[in-house]
């Protein structure tokens, strides 16, 4: 897929305006934006600035009717910066005090300034130390700015498809390759070349090879065996920066953990569930106990996860959970893996999803009639 500078563009001035609204609902005079350089700390960043940082901390300084200011703390990133991102190179700061050049940007504000941060309690005590001693009155909005981001553009939601089809096809090598006596490492290594070989710009992968078959991990060398049940998740960002998610468990034969197999079922009809509630005019919180209600009606527990959002960057922000009343509307994407625990094993499944006027979409709805290797070949 080719994405054109003014199709970039367009993408760029649409987040701008939605920038604008943000200030102008919750009577703000500018927005102060704040990232780390790690996979689920960077969507403000990027989805500012179009910017993936590399190391160290940045901030954007965003004032009422002007453009973004980014700051970065060295020189090199101010470099590269004005290579990759979108902001004019006029508008990219860099020094020892990136603390110290927001404050000064809000002191340039005239009166008392309304500032809104997203995740105001997760800047460093050094940051928060330096803006506490400006004039201006600092109002988190976090939950505003996910309702503004939440709903995909027709150019990210190409973005989400596009890692999506990736996952799919990793899983499809990963079956080409899998067989007993390989170790996890050798399987999932093989997965991170396939998957950057392919486009991928960034990925966590994770597996599990043993009971309880809920918690996936890290490779540990474990050796698999003929009858194995292998827990293959793989997320990833594509090309263009954007995150999906597949998740499949591959019985190696239909001897395989006959009690595992049971929990495979119940992990198909609690992901159904939890994807008829994933529809304009509910909200998360209904997917989450949509998918909680089936899982408890067939005497097991929740393991861990019941999935998340994804787009802009891992998570995109939106955990799904009880208490999580955010109203749901059309091309929201979110990653549903139902973590299901039985009496002797568990299971972790999942697709990723698109919200429409009715119905949710699978992006990576393949290889899920059934879990058995010999089924599933390709």
């Amino acid at each position: 897929m080719t994405v054109t500078k003014q199709e970039l563009f367009n993408e760029r001035d649409r987040r701008y305006r939605l920038f604008e609204e943000l200030m102008s609902e919750n009577k703000l005079d500018a927005l102060l934006f704040s990232s780390f350089a790690m996979s689920a700390e960077l969507l403000q960043l990027k989805y500012a600035t179009n910017y993936k940082l590399s190391s160290r901390r940045a901030l954007v300084f965003v004032e009422k009717n002007k453009t973004p200011v980014l700051i970065v703390s060295t020189v090199g990133q101010k470099f590269t910066a004005g290579l990759k991102s979108w902001i004019d190179p006029g508008d990219i700061r860099s020094g020892d005090s990136l603390a110290g050049t927001a404050a000064e940007l809000i002191e340039s504000l005239p009166g008392s300034p309304r500032v809104g941060v997203v995740n105001y309690d997760n800047l460093t005590v050094g940051i928060h130390n330096v803006l506490s001693q400006t004039k201006a009155e600092f109002v988190e909005v976090a939950q505003e700015f996910v309702v503004k981001y939440a709903p995909k553009s027709e150019l990210e939601i190409k973005f989400v498809k596009e890692a999506s089809d990736l996952a799919v096809a990793s899983f499809e090598d990963l079956i080409r390759r899998i067989k007993p006596g390989m170790s996890d490492t050798e399987i999932m290594g093989g997965s991170e070349g396939y998957l950057f070989s392919n486009g991928a710009t960034e990925t966590l992968l994770l597996s599990r090879s043993e009971k309880p078959h809920t918690f996936i991990g890290g490779p540990t060398g474990k050796i698999l065996g003929p009858d194995d049940v292998f827990v293959y998740s793989v997320e990833l960002a594509g090309k263009y920066g954007y995150w999906s998610q597949l998740v499949r468990p591959v019985f190696m034969s239909k001897q395989a953990h006959p009690d595992t197999f049971e929990i495979w079922n119940i992990a198909q009809e609690a992901e159904a569930a939890g994807v008829r509630a994933f529809r304009p005019g509910n909200r998360i919180c209904d997917v989450a106990e949509a998918v909680e209600e089936v899982i408890g009606k067939h005497g097991c527990s929740m393991g861990v996860w019941v999935g998340h959002g994804m787009g802009v960057d891992l998570g995109d922000g939106i955990d799904i959970g009880r208490p999580n009343k955010m109203q749901i509307v059309p091309n929201m994407v979110l990653t549903l893996h139902p973590s299901i625990q039985g009496k002797t094993d568990g299971l972790l499944f999942g697709n990723t999803y698109l919200s429409t006027q009715g119905d949710a979409v699978s992006l990576t709805g393949k290889y899920q009639e059934s879990p058995y290797y010999e089924d599933i070949i390709v």
